[in-house]
């Protein structure tokens, strides 16, 4: 016997997604790196750089942080 599927589908305005998981640009890199990780095809979207109507301010350039001695010790 077997289970029956769950509908998993959503709907955000017009958009119907087959399902709520979506990953991002950025901290999903540009899929082909994931491929080997993760299944794409079961996923409900990808969202990649997004815009606005109108124009806003972005965020502030990345910018080194050094330590007493000098070695960068991190990115903000």
């Amino acid at each position: 016997m077997t289970t029956p599927a769950i509908d998993l589908s959503v709907t955000l305005g017009r958009l119907r997604l087959k399902n709520p998981v979506l990953v991002a640009s950025g901290t999903f890199g540009y899929a082909r790196e994931m491929e080997r990780i993760v299944d794409c095809a079961r996923l409900g979207g990808i969202l990649p750089k997004t815009i606005t109507a109108l124009p806003r301010i972005g965020n502030a350039p990345r910018r080194p942080r050094r330590s007493a001695t000098e070695h960068c010790r991190s990115a903000a």
